[in-house]
């Protein structure tokens, strides 16, 4: 992969009366050879080739610059040992100009960059969320030294406080806080990371009314791009976050992940491995790839279609079960504020749990009736078939998802 790059920079003469390229230095050459392994997820190779990077140049400078990419490398392969395989929803691209936009936030929460919190914009922050009737706001904006970091003001008595800095700025900048519940996320470049925007979490602390540590959330939410603005929707079905891995200039994915209350972490040492698990390829799009084909008649595709929505469902009943146990669990040693918004979520998920059962009864029911059409006319059903084509390894084919766009506040 490597070499074709190299071959084609070399190469490349657009015409004659344009001047040839400088040609690439040694040190260049191996520089290109480890980053291309670290954004292959190959980060022993990447420190190796790094570190002979190190060995053909006494420039202190570039001797540091080098040592700021070893120590991603490092990163990367630490976090290796903490990986998380979520389900994958959905996954659509956007341009970087309104993304946002399409997060199930209320509508016209987002206010255009430049305003009176941001004045600067940029490519990263096309606009600031700040939903009208808040009275406490974390966004990202200038500090004194001109680097992005997260602020804070709030309202108090008359008027709005002076924007106040948090603790933890890397000096390097940080982008899109967002609070969910007593967790704030948002994106750094500066802190323990891969390169680029990486994702943190920090845990408020009731008793010392601080947020704690910043936390990388670990693969596959960070990546060797940049990765940011990761939301858990109200329901508390969904973890939503972009990217733009594998995109072009000016788009990102946004990923739309089952939420998931205790994520089971594991060692990945395959760097392919950790290439397939930071893809976030949707179920729904593996089932595609590999199912059976389907028979052209409509009523076995309709019929097709209710096995599929009755698995969906199932499947959704059974989850959810289990994330209010564990969050049972969870509540049970909580205290104080965490206590509290759990109790919360439990309700809310509690609550939907009739409506789910309901949708599930009318589709086993309507299953039903199809298979009872499809035996009249003579046509035998395979439902185990249709359920291998759609399954990923083992697991039940996901609900999708619907991307809406919202509107800026004017």
């Amino acid at each position: 992969m490597l070499s074709a790059v190299i071959s084609a920079i070399l190469a490349f003469f657009p015409d004659t009366t344009r001047e040839a390229p400088v040609p690439l230095s040694e040190l260049d050459l191996i520089c290109l050879e480890a980053e291309d392994h670290h954004l292959a997820y190959e980060f022993e190779e990447a420190i190796s080739t790094y570190r002979l990077a190190q060995t053909r140049t006494r420039d202190s400078v570039t001797r540091a610059g080098i040592e700021e990419f070893i120590i991603q490398s490092v990163n990367g392969r630490n976090m290796a040992d903490f990986c998380y395989k979520p389900r994958v929803v959905a996954r659509k691209r956007f341009s970087m100009d309104d993304f946002f936009l399409f997060y199930p936030l209320r509508d016209s929460t987002w206010v255009r960059t430049p305003n009176q919190l941001d004045s600067l914009g940029g490519p990263f922050c096309a606009a600031t969320y700040a939903p009208g009737d808040a009275i406490r706001h974390y966004y990202s904006g200038i500090d004194t030294t001109g680097v992005r970091t997260i602020l804070e003001t709030h309202f108090e008595d008359t008027a709005w406080t002076a924007p106040a800095a948090l603790p933890f700025a890397s000096g390097k900048g940080e982008i899109y806080p967002m609070i969910s519940g007593d967790k704030l996320y948002f994106s750094s470049r500066g802190l323990f990371g891969v390169g680029g925007y990486d994702l943190y979490r920090c845990d408020w602390d009731p008793k010392a009314k601080k947020w704690g540590n910043p936390v990388n959330l670990g693969f596959p939410y960070s990546s060797p791009a940049d990765d940011f603005l990761l939301m858990n929707t109200p329901d508390g079905r969904h973890t939503i976050f972009a990217s733009n891995r594998e995109c072009p200039q000016d788009s990102v994915n946004v990923y739309v992940l089952e939420y998931d209350v205790i994520p089971v972490h594991q060692s990945i040492t395959s760097a392919a491995e950790l290439r397939e698990l930071c893809s976030l390829v949707p179920d729904s799009e593996r089932a595609k790839a590999a199912a059976a084909p389907v028979s052209d008649d409509p009523a076995t595709k309709a019929y097709a279609d209710k096995v599929l929505e009755v698995r969906q469902l199932k499947g959704r009943f059974t989850r959810t079960n289990r994330q209010i146990e564990a969050m049972r669990n969870r509540y049970a040693k909580a205290t104080g504020e965490e206590k509290k918004f759990l109790s919360q979520e439990i309700a809310d998920m509690e609550a939907g749990l009739p409506e789910l059962q309901n949708r599930l009864n009318k589709a086993s029911r309507e299953l039903q009736a199809m298979e009872m059409d499809l035996l009249d006319a003579g046509i035998v059903p395979d439902r185990s078939a249709i359920e291998a084509a759609a399954d990923a390894g083992d697991e039940v084919p996901r609900e999708g998802y619907v991307f809406t766009r919202r509107h800026f506040r004017e």
